[in-house]
């Protein structure tokens, strides 16, 4: 996944879950499924 389409993904689940994620923990996650995983931890 490009950059572009990563912000795009995460700026969506975090503003339709109103999560509150700090992006070191963001930068962190290499793939999808590790955005998916941090994103259900945070639920």
């Amino acid at each position: 996944m490009d950059s572009v389409n990563r912000a795009e993904i995460i700026m969506m689940v975090i503003e339709e879950l109103s999560l509150n994620i700090p992006r070191i923990e963001l930068a962190r996650a290499n793939s999808i499924g590790e955005l998916a995983d941090l994103f259900a931890a945070k639920l």
